[in-house]
């Protein structure tokens, strides 16, 4: 049997209550989880985050988008579940901050103000990437405050110049990774990066603006 149809037999028998098909399922995409918790964890200074609370926090979106993911669609797993792992791994971030077990005080006795302007600004460019991926990734039969949040989201990428528009319309809407998009516009991964923090500014503008943030999507 092939892995799609093993993984598809997995599912129907784990939407069918079978207990020991969902641990087969978790060992399964247990390693992807890991590598998008790693997504993340690049994108944050160091120490700010345990690794292995990154890691708990994207088994917690994993096995929450299981329990919602619908087979018959016929979307893969893997791209249904990323924007709620990473989101789930983001939302750790911000709870433990909360609560002050993420301490930033060697950081700050270094660089000052500087440290904690750049974990803002990290923070704000995650948060941002996660609402334009639930923003792309959302059904027709989303709430109003979702098509809201995709009409701002539209009206963003409009204001961007062709190239940057271009990276975001392939990375989140086609699900190209930026290699390929570097490779495809003829530019280096650097640039594309670059381009890409450009345009998630202009798309929180555009949803502070319209009075959006995060917490919209916990």
């Amino acid at each position: 049997m092939h892995r799609e149809e093993l993984l598809a037999e997995l599912w129907r028998r784990f939407k069918g209550g079978d207990a020991q098909a969902r641990d087969y399922l978790v060992l399964e995409y247990a390693p992807w989880a890991r590598r998008v918790a790693a997504s993340v964890q690049r994108r944050l200074p160091t120490g700010i985050v345990e690794w292995q609370d990154h890691v708990q926090n994207s088994h917690i979106g994993m096995l929450e988008a299981m329990d919602r993911y619908d087979p018959a669609r016929g979307i893969p797993f893997e791209l249904y579940a990323q924007p709620r792992v990473r989101g789930a791994v983001f939302n750790g971030v911000r709870q433990l901050r909360r609560s002050g077990r993420g301490e930033l005080e060697p950081m700050d006795q270094v660089d000052g103000g500087e440290t904690i302007a750049a974990f803002v600004s990290l923070i704000l460019d995650a948060a941002t990437e996660y609402i334009v991926e639930q923003a792309a990734d959302a059904s027709p039969e989303g709430t109003y405050k979702s098509s809201q949040i995709q009409q701002l989201l539209g009206e963003a990428m409009m204001e961007m110049p062709e190239r940057t528009r271009n990276i975001f319309v392939d990375h989140y809407y086609l699900h190209k990774p930026f290699n390929q998009v570097a490779e495809e516009l003829g530019i280096s991964k650097g640039r594309v990066s670059q381009l890409h923090s450009r345009g998630l500014e202009v798309i929180r503008a555009r949803l502070l603006h319209g009075g959006t943030t995060a917490r919209d999507f916990f």
